[in-house]
């Protein structure tokens, strides 16, 4: 896409000096130095290509304002898109513990039950879980018990290994069932939150509490217990066919790797500081793979979309601009070689609104002809972009129809200035031949 708006902007400007560049080259050198007024059906000619030039550049501005419209239209969703619990003043801290220092399941158990108490009395701290971020997770297959043998290739699920406290840190509402508890230990039947998504994917109207699913034919039926709320993943375009579940910490075997989750009360940089802080006065040697807050993680899959938006918005400005100036050239050169002609229309007692008319129709014949190819083309070509867009259809009326008043608008203005020198054309000084 910014490929083809480098190379609508590039054609777009090339258009713009093609009809004068064509015009000086069929120049006669007799009429010019003789300063003789070149003939009506040359000047016609020559109106009729210009027009043809600015018709075909007003096409690919239309075309390359569609797609970027689409593409803002997209990105303000993804911005206002809400991820389905609290982000703001959620940070996070990334650590994976040595096998030799912490072997175990009850050592790296110990380690972090100690991090989690340290960080609930930091200044500045609400609460504190052990967790994946919302948007971040392993994957695997769901598999609904009785659906095992189905022909089909299994759907993916997003894994969070998350503890007891770990909805309430987030935000993340339980719309049914329980969460975790002490009832949930490693020798009892193996259970799970699934989020809305899977349980209207997998038992639409049956209720998904007490069904069975696995994520891997090397593990046990897992029982849900609870149903939770939906949260967006980092990938806005497949987050409508995303699904997820969350397992207790506690039933895990091994789990080395884990993420803190710090809810702050205010600004949460001192608690970044102070929570790695405790982190070296727990275990010098431990490092933190990662830490920051859990909105940069969703601000994280933005930044490509930005950069490419802000190239392309840049393309369809110049586009813009090119084609007002194009626009107000051919126009200012249509009102220069009819002054003879608007001069008898003024000397028969045409009044200055019909010769403003008469010059609007010739800016709005290429206009419109630019608007209906460049529409049809644009309808063509923004369906390739289907998949970069975010709650946006390709053909969103409203996209069009803010082109169609954009570029309206911008003919209007370029015909302007031709339309009232027009009207100031004195009828007896138009007549006299040079």
């Amino acid at each position: 896409m910014l490929a083809f708006a480098f190379a609508a902007a590039l054609v777009a400007g090339v258009l713009s000096g093609l009809a004068p560049a064509l015009r000086a080259s069929r120049a006669s050198v007799v009429e010019a130095l003789g300063g003789t007024t070149p003939v009506v059906g040359r000047t016609l000619g020559h109106r009729r290509l210009a027009s043809v030039f600015q018709a075909v550049q007003v096409g690919l501005t239309v075309v390359l304002l569609a797609g970027t419209g689409l593409m803002v239209n997209s990105f303000v969703r993804m911005m206002r898109s809400d991820p389905g619990f609290d982000v703001e003043k959620l940070v996070y801290f990334e650590l994976s513990l040595s096998p030799k220092a912490y072997p175990g399941k009850a050592e790296q158990d110990a380690f972090f039950d100690q991090l989690v108490e340290g960080a609930r009395v930091l200044p500045g701290v609400r609460a504190a879980a052990v967790g994946t971020p919302p948007p971040v997770g392993s994957g695997g297959t769901f598999v609904p018990e009785g659906g095992e043998t189905a022909s089909e290739r299994p759907p993916l699920l997003t894994l969070h290994y998350v503890e007891s406290g770990y909805f309430g840190v987030t935000g993340i509402l339980l719309k049914a069932g329980r969460g975790f508890g002490p009832e949930d230990s490693p020798a009892g039947p193996p259970v799970a939150v699934i989020d809305e998504a899977a349980a209207r994917r997998f038992w639409p109207g049956q209720g998904a509490l007490g069904r069975r699913f696995r994520y891997s034919p090397y593990v046990p039926w897992i029982t849900v217990v609870g149903v939770a709320g939906h949260v967006k993943t980092q990938d806005f375009a497949s987050d409508a066919g995303s699904a997820a579940a969350y397992l207790p910490l506690t039933q895990e075997k091994s789990a080395p790797y884990r993420c803190l989750l710090v809810r702050t009360a205010g600004n949460p940089s001192p608690v970044l500081a102070s929570v790695r802080a405790q982190i070296r006065a727990l275990d010098p040697r431990q490092a933190v793979t990662r830490a920051g807050a859990v909105a940069d993680l969703y601000d994280e899959p933005l930044v490509a979309p930005r950069f490419v938006l802000v190239l392309m918005s840049l393309f369809a400005v110049l586009a813009l601009v090119t084609a007002a100036v194009g626009l107000y050239a051919l126009l200012s050169y249509s009102v220069n070689q009819r002054r003879q002609e608007i001069g008898i229309r003024m000397a028969l007692g045409a009044d200055p609104a019909q010769v403003r008319r008469l010059v609007v129709r010739d800016a709005l014949a290429p206009v419109a002809a630019g608007l209906a190819s460049g529409i049809i083309g644009a309808l063509w070509l923004t369906r390739f972009i289907g998949s970069l867009l975010y709650q946006v259809r390709p053909h969103d009326p409203a996209t069009y129809a803010a082109v169609v008043l954009v570029l309206l608008g911008v003919a209007a203005i370029a015909a302007f200035i031709p339309a009232r020198r027009a009207t100031r054309v004195a009828p007896l000084e138009a007549l006299r031949v040079p």
